[in-house]
């Protein structure tokens, strides 16, 4: 099969995150995180505990510059689950190494997964930096100063090196 340019890497590649937390609200689960080269984000995956059919949106928000780059939404599959659920945005977003960002998923409801205390230092895979996860119930999550913790959240780009 032939393919057209290079693959989209990610943090998680085919790892998934181990724990599955109860949910019972809508919640905001993301991670901070950096490039440690300059490319391209080509879209945005999560990790479904179990196919739910639900509606899901992902945020990136460019910490630095405080300003909101893509919001995104995709509908999780029925079941069988569990397995990571993606989507693409059109056009690309070109990112730098200088800049910080926040990217998190919708969960309405139903719960989410993460590897717990993986990052208690920041962590690299394929250029991608993850620096700290967090959650929030607060749906305006922009709005809000986050609470980050060092849970590696099953929530990831979608990353091209230039």
């Amino acid at each position: 099969m032939p393919f057209h340019g290079p693959k989209s890497v990610s943090w998680w590649d085919t790892t998934a995150p181990v724990t599955s937390v109860a949910n019972s609200t809508n919640t905001w689960v993301g991670n901070t995180l950096k490039f440690a080269v300059a490319g391209r984000v080509f879209g945005f995956r999560y990790y479904s505990v179990f196919g739910s059919g639900s509606r899901h949106w992902a945020v990136l928000n460019n910490q630095s510059t405080g300003k909101l780059l893509v919001v995104k939404d995709f509908k999780d599959f029925l079941p069988p689950g569990p397995a990571w659920v993606q989507t693409w945005i059109h056009p690309t977003l070109k990112v730098n190494t200088s800049d910080l960002f926040e990217l998190a998923v919708s969960f309405p409801s139903h719960p989410y997964a993460r590897t717990n205390a993986a990052l208690a230092s920041f962590v690299t895979h394929n250029n991608i930096i993850f620096q700290n996860g967090f959650q929030s119930t607060v749906w305006d999550m922009l709005s809000v100063s986050l609470v980050t913790n060092t849970n590696a959240n099953g929530v990831d780009v979608l990353f091209q090196p230039n």
